[in-house]
């Protein structure tokens, strides 16, 4: 009987300091996806990939039931999402439409921590196309000189896209007619390759580093947070508004609510 109540007890204990999942939401920036999987505290998270399929397991957590995350049919990276809870044990897989690379961090917003996942279908870019994507994503979240850095590079790279296999590896960048002839008709060839290779290093590094949970300014679940640091914001607002943009075009341009707007505007 002791040994009913003992574990009864424990029991107990662990559900009242266990993690919960409280929301999860992203958003799509071509070949680029960021999630970000919201909790009540921090978790602590095993990452597992197998080919297509990221999987996170958490002990000791529970869930919100009315998470719910819908994936666009024509977006470039996720495939779906997908959670469960077994006891104690939440399990949350990310499939992807290819092997994406990906890097994650955490980090604490006021009383609850976010797990943000940046998702890759394209490492390095080898398209214009795709380097702008890159560009868009980093000016999108706060970091203009990566933006600007992908933005120059996309002008040295082909316009088309290239073809795949079946297991979704590029088998053919080349796909721009070269017509001068000479040395001159290498130069787009020799800084394309040069500008893939720093990237390639640059998002290696960025990959390697998993910085701790680091502080941010408090503010609702959903707003920009995870997307866009809030001081970006703010000059966002505030240059709109010195162009006499109202405020509820505002909020509907940088996707926040009226209220986030009009707050900015009154301090």
């Amino acid at each position: 009987m002791k040994r009913i109540v003992f574990g009864l007890l424990c029991l107990s204990l662990s559900s009242l300091f266990a993690t919960t999942f409280q929301d999860a939401y992203f958003r799509d920036y071509g070949v680029i996806n960021r999630l970000v999987l919201v909790f009540d505290s921090q978790p602590e998270m095993k990452e597992d990939q197998l080919q297509n399929v990221i999987s996170l397991t958490i002990h000791e957590a529970s869930a919100n039931p009315d998470i719910s995350l819908e994936i666009a049919p024509e977006n470039k990276v996720m495939e779906s999402f997908f959670y469960q809870v077994s006891g104690t044990t939440l399990t949350i897989s990310i499939a992807t439409h290819r092997m994406a690379q990906y890097r994650s961090f955490c980090m604490k917003q006021g009383d609850i921590f976010k797990v943000v996942f940046d998702l890759y279908a394209v490492f390095p870019p080898i398209v214009r196309q795709d380097a702008a994507s890159f560009a868009y994503f980093y000016n999108t979240v706060g970091y203009p000189d990566s933006a600007a850095f992908y933005q120059a590079i996309s002008l040295q790279l082909p316009e088309e896209v290239a073809e795949t296999d079946s297991q979704g590896t590029f088998v053919d960048i080349q796909t721009v007619e070269v017509k001068p002839s000479g040395h001159a008709s290498l130069l787009p060839l020799i800084l394309a390759a040069i500008a893939v290779l720093l990237i390639a290093g640059i998002l290696w590094r960025i990959k390697k580093k998993k910085p701790a949970a680091k502080e941010i300014a408090p503010s609702p679940l959903r707003n920009t947070d995870g997307f866009l640091p809030q001081e970006i914001l703010e000059l966002m607002v505030r240059d709109l508004d010195a162009h006499n943009w109202e405020p509820q075009a505002i909020a509907d341009e940088l996707q926040v609510s009226l209220e986030v707007i009009q707050e900015i505007l009154s301090n």
